[in-house]
């Protein structure tokens, strides 16, 4: 009886295989054997794998980049960089930090207009890096970069704005909030022409705030002081989540599919109110929820019945306890095996990034500020941890957290303001001209100083490719970090 294997089949064959797998398939592959490497080392295969990644926003380039023009080497090199960092930050000889390099710089007149001191003022780059949304006091703008020609306007004073993380059929999805953030709107822009495909209007009871990390293909979720509003906007249906206005401080909510990913500074409820998470931490040798920063995944089939049209909605009349549904994990925040205290909730951010590797999986970073050593770092003198940050890899199909490691950010004057997947953030320094792009190592010394403009009124780190998108009163300028 004969076994045919992988290797058996004809490279063509296993050419077209591998065209459908995930990038870390096809390098595992690569591994096995000199025939398997010489098929996985196809040009073909890796053109096919970027243009793959840029279409579902897991790779941002700049407008005139073309992978027909990179050899096999480079662009399998241009995928690693998702991952790890820009090569040139670290001295091929040493663990030294060198000056990073822009390998490319694209202006656009943006017409803003707009006062540093007034209004909320957003930039965001979008759909692979072929698309920015800009949103300040007198409007929000789509622009097509390749074309530099904006695409789509809105003049509105807008409070706050999302923009989901999934673009489909060429269209990307907004929501923006509205009259002291008491008004939704959710509308669809289509990404050639700019025309407007569906639009979504909801009021609200109490303001509340956006992040793009509650934005997810027909899900969007919505802060609020007392609790959480969950929104599907192609049903036009609502949830509100409650039970949390006993925590230390609003908690902070993420989406992957099929789950909420919830944050919490937790306060223990009254005995009364544990309902399913009782059962859920009795199960596993808890007697009460201690107090401390947790993480909580639950799964969105839970609230089938829950339902509710936005045009009916209310606190109370679709209001679902936080504490009544039964998480399928949880996890307390630790710091070199100790769990962080409530001291460390200054600032809690979840950031949520589809791995551009491996399919059914999100990186969760979590940033938990500790806000007594802030601004405490002076050079040369002690350093204080100002907070910490996890990581999480998380299987959407096992519902399984695979691994986490945290360790301290020390000498850093303020609270990251974006996350990119590769652990590399922005920090804003108060009273500079400088923004730090800072390494994902425990030592912050291999931070890197980036010139930002004075009258700079928003900065944008791409989740992905390391680009820097600063926002003035007259342009918008990105640059591309090798």
């Amino acid at each position: 009886m004969s076994t045919t294997t992988i290797a058996d089949l004809a490279p063509e064959i296993l050419l077209r295989v591998l065209l459908l797998c995930d990038v870390y398939t096809v390098l595992s592959i690569s591994c096995v054997n000199r025939q398997l490497q010489r098929i996985a080392s196809a040009k073909q295969l890796w053109i096919s794998a970027i243009n793959h990644l840029r279409n579902r926003s897991l790779m941002e380039t700049w407008p005139s980049y073309d992978p027909t023009h990179y050899t096999t080497e480079e662009l399998i090199e241009q995928v690693k960089r998702l991952v790890v960092d820009p090569r040139t930050w670290m001295s091929p000889s040493s663990s030294e930090p060198v000056s990073p390099r822009v390998v490319a710089e694209l202006t656009l007149p943006s017409e803003i207009q707009c006062p540093n001191t007034q209004g909320v003022c957003v930039v965001r780059l979008i759909n692979g890096g072929r698309h920015i949304l800009l949103a300040h006091s007198k409007a929000v703008e789509l622009w097509d970069l390749g074309a530099k020609r904006r695409l789509w306007n809105r003049p509105h004073d807008v409070d706050n704005l999302a923009v989901s993380r999934q673009v489909e059929s060429n269209a990307v999805t907004l929501a923006m909030l509205f009259n002291n953030a008491r008004t939704l709107e959710i509308l669809r822009v289509d990404l050639t022409e700019g025309n407007l495909s569906q639009t979504v209007v909801m009021g609200l009871e109490t303001s509340g705030w956006l992040s793009g990390e509650a934005f997810l293909g027909e899900l969007l979720l919505i802060h609020l002081m007392d609790g959480i509003v969950l929104v599907n906007w192609r049903t036009e249906m609502y949830v509100f989540l409650g039970g949390l206005a006993s925590d230390a401080l609003p908690p902070r909510v993420g989406l992957v599919p099929g789950h909420l990913v919830l944050l919490r500074a937790a306060i223990r409820p009254a005995p009364a109110a544990f309902g399913q998470a009782r059962a859920f931490g009795q199960a596993r040798g808890l007697s009460e929820w201690p107090d401390g920063v947790w993480l909580f995944f639950y799964a969105t089939s839970d609230l089938a019945s829950r339902w509710r049209p936005v045009g009916d909605y209310s606190s109370t009349s679709g209001f679902v306890s936080m504490w009544n549904l039964e998480p399928i994990a949880a996890e307390r925040q630790q710091l070199d095996n100790q769990p962080l205290s409530l001291n460390f909730r200054g600032r809690m951010t979840p950031s949520v990034h589809e791995s551009p590797v491996r399919s059914e999986t999100y990186r969760i970073i979590v940033y938990v500020a500790d806000p007594r050593h802030a601004g405490l770092n002076a050079p040369g003198g002690p350093k204080r941890p100002v907070g910490a940050l996890l990581r999480y890899n998380y299987v959407v199909s096992a519902k399984l957290r695979l691994s986490l490691f945290g360790f301290a950010r020390r000498a850093l004057s303020s609270s990251p303001s974006a996350f990119a997947y590769s652990e590399y953030s922005v920090h804003e320094r108060a009273n500079t001209i400088t923004s730090v792009l800072s390494t994902p190592t425990p030592d912050s010394t291999n931070g890197k100083l980036v010139a930002a403009p004075k009258d700079r009124l928003a900065r944008d780190l791409s989740p992905y490719s390391c680009i820097v998108t600063t926002l003035t009163p007259s342009s918008v300028v990105l640059a591309y970090y090798l």
